[in-house]
């Protein structure tokens, strides 16, 4: 648990979801969790070169980007959006 010991030590921020390890394991090592964030929410802008939005590689592109953001929508609690 070194790396443990030289995150505290530094003042670092873990990605350690409570739920997962649990009060008493936070507590035993001197954790404290921080209070829930809003979700980062930002707008993607796709910028092309001129005339080439209707070629192949674009398309594919376009549809890798939509497939990967709807996973990952998917992912997502569908409740944390009805605030």
């Amino acid at each position: 648990m070194a790396w443990l010991k030289r995150a505290r030590d530094r003042g670092a921020a873990l990605p350690i979801c409570p739920a997962l390890v649990g009060e008493p394991w936070l507590a035993a090592n001197g954790l404290v969790a921080l209070q829930e964030q809003p979700p980062l929410v930002e707008q993607l802008w796709l910028l092309l070169p001129e005339g080439t939005a209707n070629n192949n590689a674009a398309r594919q592109l376009l549809r890798q980007l939509r497939s990967q953001i709807s996973s990952i929508q998917t992912m997502q609690d569908p409740h944390e959006f009805e605030r």
